[in-house]
């Protein structure tokens, strides 16, 4: 059976959710990503491209550090983007593809959750 392609709705949950002395760090982390993708919106909204590859620079290495590698390659896209020059259209769906990944962070492990469905 292949693997099946996450939807976009689907729960993001951390590549080291399993290990106990990150759970907390993991939880305020993905705490932190609404705010973070408000914040992403609303830079891009006020047009200060700066700021916002500034914010995309932090998010891109935070998320990888966290174990959020698509949220992680996510800003760095958004990231190169805005160092390129890139047409509005194209920041705007860059900045959004980073907040929507950002909102569909959870805390726990996915693991966890199919094994709470089981019992």
């Amino acid at each position: 059976m292949g693997k099946l392609e996450p939807r976009e709705d689907d729960a993001i949950y951390s590549d080291l959710a399993d290990d106990r002395e990150m759970t907390d760090l993991i939880d305020r982390f993905v705490t932190s990503l609404r705010d973070r993708a408000r914040s992403l919106r609303a830079t891009l909204a006020a047009g200060d491209l700066e700021s916002l590859r500034r914010l995309a620079h932090r998010l891109r290495g935070a998320a990888a550090g966290y174990g959020f590698p698509s949220i992680s390659a996510a800003g760095a896209a958004l990231e190169d983007e805005l160092r390129a020059g890139a047409p509005s259209e194209r920041v705007a769906v860059a900045t959004d593809t980073v907040a929507a990944l950002c909102e569909r962070a959870r805390p726990g492990s996915q693991a966890a959750l199919i094994g709470a469905d089981a019992s």
